[in-house]
């Protein structure tokens, strides 16, 4: 879960990110929805873009680790 400020998106939402097939992906969006008023999934060009920010650094972060054990 990120803050949209951290990235230069809606600075009065946050956005989860769900990485999973996409038949639990609808089981747990339904549940989601139920639990938390407001959810509702982002625009696609929202979506790639919380998703490649997110992807970025994760990668940034596994290759800190590698320098420093590797």
């Amino acid at each position: 879960m990120k803050d949209g400020i951290a990235m230069d998106l809606d600075r009065d939402k946050s956005y989860l990110y769900i990485s999973s097939n996409e038949e639990f992906l609808e089981k747990g969006e339904e549940k989601l929805k139920k639990s938390i008023d407001g959810l509702q999934r982002a625009d696609p060009k929202t979506e790639h873009k919380v998703i490649e920010l997110i992807e970025t650094e994760r990668l940034q972060g596994e290759q800190g680790l590698g320098a420093i054990f590797g």
